[in-house]
């Protein structure tokens, strides 16, 4: 055992038990709870400038908590007029449904945490122990009492002898997929089961032997999810994933992605007969994406519609600035024809599916800005059928930094997201969008780059992740 490790355990033996019974709750507020300053020395500042090569002017190492506030969204839902309850108002003005709240999180498998540890070299030993990290993980969960959990980078061993036994004594159902391989990790959705029924759960697997751009280990979740006391509410699909890391393989976290919509559709158009109309069905899509805002690969998610050609696999994510001199073009077609997934990321055995007009998984021919889109003339595009939008806007209005929900190797990045589906309308050639069933209430606030650099970097004695955590308050119409 190295001095490092020894450190750790140490820390980690010096730790007292937890009484999770204590947690308050609350609606609003910062987040994690808690606030305790530990003073960094120079000699461990100076470390950090050596290991990981930061140009840190004058940094203020204080191990605190990041505080965080919920951002109200919901007067862009409020009717101005008096109005009477057969409209679907209540005497407020309010849309009637079924409100409630999601967390997305990557919370660092110890495993992967322990492989990488040069990218932790800022932290306190006692920051990176997983007995530590656990009680501030559990500290989060019980502090924001999330209706539904999205996570990835949850290790398995971990998740079965710690993280789930403590949900299932709190209400949650859980659903769990690890990577395939000899990957230790994985990616689950938990959800409270006084709120929340489970309709039908899908586990997705990239991995696809003998093809190229998915020859990842990664995998999604895919889970329907109806709400208590009316069986005739539809349901609602909730979606997790983690793509791959790699910056410079935009190609293999593309292909993911479009399998991932392709598995998405087929999914549901195979639990048709559990749905009693054919409304669009309100879709939330979360997860780790390895991407920055407004890349190709984050334009894909949004603009439902990507044109690959010419296109460098090392650009989609946004990750690099510098493509090698020899890296290669996206591939044409993306996924090879063996896969049977068309351009328009749908399995062809649905092609003949006879959906009701407007059946948002159906796999008809979708119409973009311009007219309707000709897979054989534009041989290099690809598309989606699912109108979503971002829960952030990844700038702090009020300031104009970007946000940020990750913080490794000295930078602060946002790679994380929640997606969610809106009706989509045209003005004149222009597209714009707007809640529809599933209306955004509420998100919790994203620090920037520098708010991370102030409490030392991640993780920290109260941020229990090299990420932090996202999540947003929903109204479902009835």
């Amino acid at each position: 055992m190295n001095e490092r490790e020894n450190v750790g355990s140490e820390a980690c033996n010096r730790s007292s038990d937890f009484d999770f019974e204590s947690l308050t709750q609350s609606d609003e507020g910062p987040g994690p709870l808690g606030m305790v300053n530990a003073k960094i020395t120079g000699a461990r500042e100076q470390n950090v400038r050596q290991n990981l090569d930061i140009n840190w002017e004058e940094p203020n190492f204080h191990q605190a908590p990041l505080w965080r506030t919920w951002e109200d969204l919901s007067w862009r839902h409020r009717a101005s007029a008096t109005i009477t309850s057969e409209d679907g108002l209540d005497q407020h003005g309010v849309s009637r449904g079924f409100e409630f709240s999601l967390l997305c999180y990557n919370i660092l498998a110890q495993r992967l945490l322990e492989e990488n540890d040069f990218l932790y070299a800022h932290c306190l030993p006692e920051a990176l122990c997983w007995k530590d990290r656990l009680k501030s993980l559990l500290q989060e969960f019980s502090y924001f009492d999330a209706d539904i959990l999205c996570l990835q980078e949850v290790q398995e061993d971990h998740f079965e002898e710690d993280l789930k036994l403590f949900l299932q004594e709190r209400g949650y159902g859980c659903v769990y997929k690890r990577r395939t391989g000899d990957r230790p990790d994985g990616c689950a959705i938990c959800y409270k089961t006084k709120r929340m029924e489970l309709v039908a759960s899908r586990e997705v697997e990239f991995f696809r032997p003998c093809v190229n751009v998915l020859s990842k280990d990664n995998v999604g979740l895919v889970v329907l999810l109806r709400p208590l006391g009316d069986p005739s509410v539809e349901p609602f699909c909730v979606t997790n994933t983690h793509l791959l890391y790699n910056p410079w393989r935009g190609d293999i976290k593309l292909a993911q992605l479009a399998l991932l919509f392709a598995e998405i559709q087929q999914f549901l158009g195979s639990q048709a007969s559990n749905l009693r109309s054919t409304n669009h069905l309100p879709l939330i899509l979360c997860g780790d994406f390895n991407s920055l805002p407004f890349s190709p690969l984050y334009r894909f998610v949004q603009d439902s519609l990507l044109h690959c050609n010419g296109l460098f696999s090392s650009k989609v994510s946004g990750q690099n600035k510098i493509s090698p001199l020899r890296w290669h073009l996206l591939p044409s077609p993306l996924l090879p024809p063996h896969l049977g997934i068309g351009p328009n990321c749908c399995h062809l055995e649905q092609s003949g599916y006879n959906g009701d007009e407007g059946e948002w998984f159906s796999c008809k021919t979708m119409e973009f800005e311009g007219g309707p889109s000709s897979f054989r003339e534009q041989p290099d595009t690809i598309s989606h059928p699912f109108h979503l939008t971002s829960v952030y806007s990844h700038v702090n209005s009020r300031t104009g930094k970007l946000e940020a929900t990750i913080f490794n190797s000295g930078q602060g990045q946002t790679v994380d997201y929640i997606f969610y589906s809106v009706d989509l309308h045209r003005e004149s050639i222009k597209r714009s969008v707007q809640d529809g069933r599933l209306q955004l209430l509420a998100r919790l606030s994203l620090p920037n780059e520098s708010d991370i650099r102030d409490i030392g970097g991640l993780p920290n004695i109260h941020c229990p992740s090299d990420h932090v955590s996202l999540a947003a308050r929903f109204r479902l119409l009835l």
